[in-house]
């Protein structure tokens, strides 16, 4: 009868085992594969110019801008981009105003992803100028996403990484950081640009996951 339990305990651990270790290989996949497709999409944006029959000319519209434009027509719900040069965040923004957190679960793709795909507040419109925009995105606990702005509470980090581009699909945009704060351990930064047109920026890393 012993010997009996001591088998039936051994095969439950044994299953609990492979169960766990299947979870583990698949997260650690996932993440591999989510973190290509973000380096995919970026590569494209930042080799844009190299694919082109003819360098643009200074007076032209940004090379940027035409790869946006190309990756709208991949998937109409992008809004713009997100890059801070330096750090891990080099993202498209989508914008889904009839279902906020429809990419919470979701990559550029709208295929499921933990780690989903940084999106902008429903009451914003990156078309029309306000007050503010609003960002949110994941705050991965290994630095990815948005996990890179709880960096911002070192001085030092903050003054080598203080400018921060967010692009719409028709506008360059140059930030800058005027504030770093925590709220409920959750941490957050707000931008102000410089040119007078675009509106405050505002990133949030209020969705927590590992």
């Amino acid at each position: 009868m012993k010997r009996y339990i001591i088998r039936i305990l051994l095969a439950v651990f044994a299953v609990v085992f492979l169960v766990s270790a299947g979870m583990l290989i698949k997260h650690y996949v996932d993440d591999r594969n989510q973190a290509e497709e973000f380096t995919k999409l970026s590569d494209f944006v930042r080799e844009y110019p190299n694919m082109l029959e003819e360098t643009p000319d200074e007076t032209d519209e940004p090379s940027r801008l035409m790869a946006y434009r190309e990756l709208y027509e991949q998937n109409n719900d992008l809004a713009g981009w997100l890059r801070i040069e330096g750090t891990s965040i080099d993202y498209p923004v989508m914008h889904t105003p009839s279902d906020p957190e429809y990419y919470l679960k979701r990559d550029f793709n709208k295929a499921y992803s933990s780690h989903g795909t940084p999106f902008l507040d429903a009451a914003c419109d990156p078309e029309k100028p306000s007050a503010v925009l609003t960002i949110y995105g994941h705050h991965i606990k290994n630095g990815k996403m948005f996990g890179a702005l709880k960096e911002y509470e070192s001085q030092k980090y903050y003054e080598q990484h203080s400018a921060i581009q967010f692009d719409t699909l028709t506008e360059i945009g140059d930030y800058e950081i005027v504030a770093s704060s925590r709220r409920r351990y959750i941490p957050r930064i707000r931008m102000c640009s410089n040119i007078t047109s675009i509106p405050t920026l505002r990133m949030r890393s209020s969705l927590t996951t590992s």
